[in-house]
């Protein structure tokens, strides 16, 4: 069957349908189960952090939460959606840890702010999960070393043995460094993401190495900026992403009067990497990095210190785009396609959803049960049935289709509900493309 014409032919069809029509369409009553409770976190809600509300909840709950400041979080082997409430920052001050998360499970994380406070931590650790994470619209930020401290930054993302972790639009940025002027010497800027033994795509995301120290007059060199992306094992995809080094801190100038007394200049620090794939020392793992349409680039490098008596410090090295010890890079011909855009809307109103294409696409759409997408590195590999996609329009000079999504009635006693959305992507040639997962959090009116 050409399942581009039948997807092509349908559309006088459901130009047909109202709004509400067309979801009723897309959504067959076993594509979106029924979520638990609803609770309200902060401001006028049952629980004033998340934890408590973590802590009180079962499967299939969604935690709303308010515009505020809050702890640090652990979710351990639930099915929660967590997502910040618009009108607001959700400001986490601390980390925010998903573990052990059972297969046939979703996890949503969305519209949140995390922010480590310490370098010893990380903004974002998940590990040992089975089942699906879904993180969307999220910053996650190291520590930055304290000035004048010599500390480390802290890493902003730790992933490790999950099966299936995919992150929209979120940026994850690694502390800087600590510059210090005298004693102690400076800090390493930390990297954005470390992901191990694990499956992760990446759409439209942009990470950021952290900056390594400077020092100012004591002679110590300049520390090494933080890479984007450290992979020694597992499988990641990036698509349509920024993956950028940390810069390398400066060397200190000339401290007295070397060799009699003091230090001489100190060397500057190298720039950290892209990505940096494999280890060090390299072993005999195979990690696959995959990236489509993003930018790879290596930190600068930092300027040796100045020298009076005795010699200038010598510069370090320019971090490189992809640094392979060990593993497979594999550049993926074609632009970036893939669904970002509101990830809370609430019954009458419309989710604003934007696909991100080549000129001339046609975007499709189906709604899906949560569980319903494979992975395999970090491709979905099923594409919408022709009955079920609706066409929302065709991208043009801009890249960017926006479609405002009605959301209809939830029902009678429903409070809310969670849609998995899953777009596709047919070109000017009628090759058709599957689009990445995207989680909406549907609510009751009355939220």
């Amino acid at each position: 069957m050409d399942t581009v014409g039948c997807l092509h032919r349908r559309l006088p069809i459901l130009a047909w349908f109202t709004s509400a029509s067309l979801i009723a369409l897309l959504s067959p009553p076993t594509s979106s189960p029924t979520p638990g409770d609803v609770w309200i976190v902060g401001p006028g809600g049952q629980f004033a952090d998340i934890q408590a509300a973590i802590d009180a909840s079962s499967d299939g709950d969604i935690l709303l939460v308010k515009p505020g400041v809050y702890a640090s979080f652990s979710v351990d082997d639930k099915a929660l959606s967590i997502v910040g409430d618009v009108g607001g920052n959700v400001i986490v001050q601390g980390q925010a840890q998903i573990e052990n998360l059972a297969a046939k499970k979703l996890l949503v994380l969305a519209r949140l702010q995390v922010k480590s406070q310490s370098s010893a931590s990380v903004a974002l650790r998940t590990r040992y999960d089975s089942g699906a994470l879904r993180i969307q619209g999220c910053t996650f930020e190291g520590n930055d070393g304290a000035a004048g401290s010599g500390y480390d930054g802290g890493a902003a993302g730790w992933i490790a043995f999950d099966s299936d972790i995919v992150l929209v639009a979120c940026n994850l940025n690694g502390g800087d460094g600590a510059s210090t002027q005298l004693t102690p010497g400076p800090g390493a800027g930390a990297g954005a993401l470390f992901a191990r033994s694990s499956n992760v795509a990446l759409h439209g995301c942009a990470l950021r190495g952290g900056r390594g120290g400077s020092n100012g007059e004591e002679g110590y060199d300049g520390r090494n900026g933080g890479h984007a992306l450290e992979l020694p094992e597992g499988v990641t995809l990036a698509n349509g992403c920024q993956l950028l080094g940390g810069a390398g801190g400066y060397g200190g100038e000339e401290d007295g009067y070397p060799p009699y007394f003091g230090n001489y200049a100190g060397d500057g620090g190298d720039g950290g990497h892209g990505v940096f794939l494999g280890s060090f020392p390299p072993t005999s793992a195979n990690p696959l990095f995959q990236w489509r349409s993003s930018v790879l680039q290596g930190g600068a490098a930092g300027g040796g210190g100045a020298g009076y008596w005795g010699p200038s410090g010598q510069p370090g090295l320019a971090g490189e785009p992809l640094h392979l010890a060990n593993g497979t890079p594999i550049a993926l011909a074609g632009p970036a396609r893939y669904l970002s855009g509101s990830s809370l809307a609430r019954e009458g109103q419309s989710a604003t959803l934007d696909f991100t294409g080549a000129v001339g696409d046609r975007v499709y759409l189906r709604i899906e049960h949560p569980l319903s997408w494979t992975m395999s590195g970090g491709y979905q590999l099923a594409l919408p049935t022709p009955r079920n996609a609706l066409f929302l329009g065709t991208i043009h000079a801009s890249g960017v289709l926006t479609v405002p999504l009605p959301i209809p009635e939830l029902g009678a006693g429903v409070e809310a509900r969670i849609w998995i959305l899953r777009p596709s992507f047919v070109d000017l040639q009628g090759v058709e493309a599957a689009g990445n997962p995207f989680a909406l959090t549907l609510l009751d009116q009355q939220f």
